[in-house]
């Protein structure tokens, strides 16, 4: 071999050579997280948004939302009106945080996707600058809730349900914290909020640092919000009444004596579903948080009632595909929600 041959093979081998660390670091770096961390108290939504399937979330003055006519698929609303969607599908329960975007996914929401989009749950991470999409979990979970820098989660097995629990920057890397599969979905100051599902249904409070839970207040309730030092619940034991608890003083307020079988907060309006043979009210309310003005919005049964700071969004039980808002605070006034949606 002369000296020029050699040299080009030796040229050659050194650039393999250097395209292989390249491409090493290149992946090297791809698989670190570069995203800031959250506040320990940090939380993704609203505990009324998630208990209805967490369509909605405000953020940055734009609205997050799931468009169900469309596929279920994720779209944000700005201040100007103009409605954008971020490209994912079958999706529900979102949550936001620090510019990034959280969200479980059931392919079975929408049947036309149901055998081209792959893995057919899952629990996503969205980075809302690039749109770049990673996955934390490939489990069915139903209730995703954010604080701090983890997302717990009602997961599904084939076999199994579980409270779970995974890191934001640690995607798979899961812990079952009970074979209780709480719908979790209340976080506040680094404490998620839950009625017990074994042989009590009382409130616990659950501390995100230690994973220890305590009583927090005795009862059988459903559903139950905790926010401003104030506790609403769902009262099973009497007659489904939805009540507000003052937990400095105790003092109870119940906000409507009917049966409520779903509702949300939020600030000083609550709005609430009620369904009671025994009186024959039925239909959708909004109230003042201290009971004093009750106002019906639909005599139909509703669902899915999401609330954001300019507008309150539900479906009819008839039509779960179909969105109609009205707005939170002021004159009630229904309307079809049928946004515009332009491609990114």
């Amino acid at each position: 071999m002369n000296k020029t041959n050699k040299k080009t093979e030796i040229i050659l081998i050194i650039t393999i050579v250097a395209i292989f660390i390249i491409m090493i670091f290149i992946s090297i770096l791809s698989s670190l997280d570069f995203s800031p961390k959250n506040e320990e108290t940090a939380v993704g939504n609203t505990a009324g948004n998630l208990y209805n399937s967490g369509y909605f979330c405000e953020y940055e003055d734009k609205v997050y939302f799931v468009y169900p006519q469309e596929q279920y698929q994720i779209c944000v609303m700005s201040k100007d009106g103009t409605i954008h969607s971020l490209g994912f599908n079958n999706a529900f329960s979102l949550n936001i945080q620090n510019g990034y975007l959280y969200y479980s996914k059931n392919n079975g929401l929408s049947e036309i996707n149901y055998f081209l989009e792959g893995i057919r749950y899952g629990l996503y991470r969205v980075n809302l600058k690039d749109n770049r999409s990673s996955t934390l979990s490939t489990s069915l979970c139903p209730y995703i809730c954010l604080s701090g820098n983890t997302i717990y989660f009602q997961e599904y097995t084939d076999t199994s349900l579980y409270f779970s629990k995974v890191d934001i920057k640690k995607p798979f890397k899961k812990e079952r914290i009970s074979d209780s599969a709480y719908a979790i979905a209340c976080a506040d100051n680094g404490y998620l909020y839950y009625t017990e599902l074994e042989g009590n249904h009382n409130v616990y409070q659950y501390n995100t640092k230690d994973g220890r839970s305590s009583l927090f207040y005795s009862g059988n309730f459903t559903q139950c919000i905790y926010q401003d030092n104030t506790l609403y619940i769902i009262d099973v034991g009497d007659g489904y009444a939805l009540k507000k608890v003052d937990m400095n003083t105790n003092e109870i307020t119940v906000l409507t004596s009917d049966k409520c079988v779903n509702y949300n907060v939020y600030q000083n309006v609550v709005f609430y579903e009620i369904e009671n043979p025994d009186t024959g009210r039925y239909g959708l309310y909004r109230n003042n948080t201290d009971g004093t003005n009750e106002e019906l919005i639909s005599s139909s049964p509703c669902m899915n009632i999401n609330i954001t700071s300019d507008y309150t969004y539900f479906q009819y039980f008839t039509d779960d595909s179909t969105l109609y808002r009205t707005p939170t605070f002021g004159e009630i006034s229904v309307e079809l929600f049928q946004p515009l949606i332009e491609e990114q």
